[in-house]
């Protein structure tokens, strides 16, 4: 938590928050993550803040997502929440590159289909984009001074835009439409619950905020494991310790490269398949060396280096889990 930051700006407005679930470079398959019961989900709280920001943005921006599979999942957790008698808020966070270069801001891709989205399902919307543009012609503000880094609002305005998402709050939970009602189901498969766990090349990494514990994968290796019927639409994996592409092979194959964000030792992302990979029992895992391969799909961090390598040694994927999605029981 960054000390003056959006969440200290939503304790400040008067909210108790139970817990922080946000993960750097993440997008909306997370939520199926932090709401499984070995996250979240079993915590004692009655309202979910979604904020839409960067990543979601540049992924979308640079065809690594599709609106389709953001959609259900924010239907999922509507109706994940309306099940619970949990209030739900969406928020939109301004990012500089597209604040900028959007011109008129109603245009801007991810801004509409949100707001556009929370209309249609009459879901709690908080438009950033709204706030700053009011903020800036208040208080005659400067816009690029507003950001601290292309991506990130500065931590005073930061504060400031956690305080009014507090104020404007609706503790009223989601109705449970027919449209939330038809959406998959998401589920997040541990690879640590897996039968094949034991036999695997596996690690725990720790930072002061939180563990995970990992299935690592190496160049050439494969990982088996049993898998309902369904699609995988995303993974939970350690950006920092993956330098390779992951390849799922179930009744299709697809591969992505999960490298691009060298540093420290777990850096804990939630990321989204471009194309949606069906499994019926059997799927396997692959990890495979950085290099051309039809239909790859690159990462925000790699799109413009196609074949840079970010680390040395032997390609490595370190992968926690897997987010299937399948039709509602």
């Amino acid at each position: 938590m960054v000390k003056g930051g959006v969440v200290q700006g939503m304790i400040d407005g008067g909210l108790n928050v139970v817990a922080n679930g946000s993960l750097g470079h993440s997008q909306a398959t997370i939520l199926p993550f932090r709401l499984s019961d070995s996250q979240y989900g079993s915590l004692d709280f009655d309202h979910l803040i979604v904020e839409i920001a960067t990543n979601e943005q540049i992924a979308l921006r640079s065809s690594l997502a599709n609106f389709t599979t953001i959609k259900s999942v924010l239907d999922w957790t509507a109706r994940w929440c309306a099940e619970r008698g949990i209030g739900l808020t969406l928020v939109t966070m301004p990012e500089s590159a597209s604040y900028l270069h959007a011109g008129d801001m109603r245009r801007f891709g991810v801004r509409r289909f949100l707001n556009e989205y929370a209309k249609e399902r009459r879901l709690q919307i908080f438009d950033g984009y709204d706030w700053l543009d009011d903020r800036i012609t208040q208080q005659g503000a400067d816009l690029e001074g507003s950001f601290d880094t292309p991506a990130h609002i500065q931590t005073e305005i930061a504060h400031a835009f956690g305080v009014r998402i507090a104020e404007s709050i609706d503790p009223t939970p989601p109705r449970s439409k027919r449209q939330l009602r038809a959406a998959p189901d998401f589920e997040y498969i541990a690879m640590a619950e897996s039968e094949s766990w034991a036999r695997a090349d596996t690690i725990e990494r720790s930072t002061s905020i939180g563990s995970a514990q990992l299935l690592r994968l190496r160049a050439e290796q494969e990982f088996e494991l049993e898998l309902k019927r369904g699609n995988v639409v995303g993974t939970v994996h350690n950006a920092a310790g993956s330098t390779a592409i992951l390849q799922v092979d179930g009744v299709a194959s697809h591969a992505k490269r999960m490298d691009g964000h060298p540093g420290e030792k777990l850096i804990l992302t939630a990321w989204g398949l471009r194309t949606p990979v069906p499994v019926d029992g059997a799927t396997r895992l692959r990890a495979l060396p950085v290099g051309y391969l039809p239909d790859l799909e690159h990462n925000h961090a790699t799109i413009w280096r196609p074949l840079s390598r970010h680390a040395r040694g032997l390609p490595t994927v370190e992968l926690a889990g897997l987010v299937l999605a399948n039709r509602p029981g």
